[in-house]
């Protein structure tokens, strides 16, 4: 693979990464306010963006992931303090809050994708005759 087109990708793994962590963070940080929790955040991300070099790929990569953390709290920040008029501009996108965020510390949610690998299998039923499932297909 091309040295540049590996890059490439790196870095936008990072800054893909880095937002969808950024919008976990922002709610699972325990204290404040909603705009609090941004700022506290964002102050993170900028911290990490420019205490990081370049220099190393991990680094680099570090910092894309600061780079993508900052700009979800940016928007964050900016659609909180245009409050409905972001709506109509279209910077408010889904605002998470707790039940939203249930794949990150919440392993007791019923529904989890992969449930199935601890053995706890649901068995479909039907109270049809197994001649007759199907049979509006024929």
């Amino acid at each position: 693979m091309n040295k540049d087109v590996q890059k490439t990708l790196v870095t936008s793994v990072g800054v893909t990464g880095g937002t969808m962590i950024g919008k976990i963070a922002s709610v699972k940080i325990p204290f404040g306010s909603k705009m609090v929790k941004r700022g506290a955040v964002l102050a993170t991300a900028l911290a990490g963006i420019y205490f990081l070099d370049r220099k190393t790929d991990t680094k680099a990569f570090g910092q894309d992931v600061c780079v993508g953390v900052a700009v979800s709290q940016i928007t964050g920040l900016t659609a909180d303090l245009l409050g409905d008029k972001a709506k109509s501009l279209g910077l408010a996108g889904v605002d998470y809050d707790e039940n939203d965020i249930i794949f990150l510390g919440n392993p007791t949610y019923e529904d989890d994708f992969l449930s199935g690998l601890d053995g706890n299998y649901e068995v479909e039923t039907y109270d049809a005759e197994p001649a007759q499932v199907g049979a509006e297909l024929i």
